[in-house]
């Protein structure tokens, strides 16, 4: 029962895993990587994408608004189909900036509604996969939505930088 318990346990945090906020310096999103921007586009889910794009989407949401796998543009408050230069500062926040901690603290929280997600369009227009952020409760996946991969190492002031980027972009929060 107790190896049962614990691999149904393993299974909920592998699924539920959000940027975790440390305590101290080494939690602070620092230079961790010299990527290129062409190195850093090679990377999944960029390097599949036609288009990126950031929704916002009504609070009640507590996901990205989906129907049969295909965005539900009715809930989706508004969004921004993000240039060249706004991709570069993405990626470069998600690739080349994360902690100097040697160890990650997880935690396993349920977000109360989520704000935004960037979402990476396929040329056929398909949902290639997406991140969820949740401002109103301080936390972003580090899982993208298929496959479990994960994009960067988190760090404490990413999400704060992804806000600043999105209301910068003009996105309406």
């Amino acid at each position: 029962m107790k190896i049962l318990t614990l691999i149904l346990l393993s299974i909920v945090t592998a699924f539920s895993v959000k940027c975790q906020v440390g305590v101290g310096k080494n939690y602070d999103c620092v230079q961790v990587g010299n990527q290129t921007p062409n190195q850093r586009l090679l990377k999944y889910p960029f390097n599949k994408a036609y288009k990126i794009q950031i929704l916002s989407f009504s609070s009640e949401t507590l996901n990205l608004p989906l129907v049969n796998g295909s965005l539900d543009w009715n809930n989706v408050k508004d969004s921004i189909t993000l240039s060249r230069n706004q991709i570069d500062s993405l990626t470069n926040l998600f690739f080349n900036f994360g902690c100097t901690a040697n160890k990650i603290v997880k935690s396993i929280s349920a977000a109360v509604a989520v704000n935004i997600a960037i979402v990476f369009i396929g040329a056929s227009n398909e949902l290639i996969d997406y991140i969820d952020i949740c401002f109103d409760c301080g936390e972003i996946d580090l899982f993208l939505s298929k496959g479990n991969k994960i994009i960067g190492v988190p760090c404490n002031q990413r999400l704060d930088r992804l806000k600043q980027f999105s209301q910068a972009w003009g996105l309406q929060l």
